[in-house]
């Protein structure tokens, strides 16, 4: 991947629909094990969640009623559903 690149993590770019932005965030939770002095004798990290972000510009005719929130999508290690739709508008 080139340094920079945009990635269309949902798969909505196309005619009319351009991808102008996108962002790799998520969270992790961390088990931690205390001793009996209170000092940490391990932790693990688990249950990674991946929320990516993607903005997208109209620039021509296109249609928004094939999108279905909450719908699974993908298969296998990386199954992702869209949870909210934010459509802004201005000039420029």
């Amino acid at each position: 991947m080139a340094f920079a690149a945009k990635v269309d993590y949902v798969g909505l770019a196309r005619t009319g629909l351009e991808l102008r932005s996108n962002g790799q965030n998520g969270s992790n939770s961390v088990l931690e094990i205390p001793g009996a002095d209170g000092s940490i004798l391990g932790d693990e990290i688990t249950g990674h969640i991946k929320n990516p972000t993607c903005g997208y510009a109209i620039t021509g005719q296109t249609t928004t009623s094939n999108i279905a929130l909450g719908k699974v999508h993908g298969s296998g290690t990386n199954p992702y559903a869209l949870t909210r739709l934010h459509i802004s508008t201005g000039a420029g």
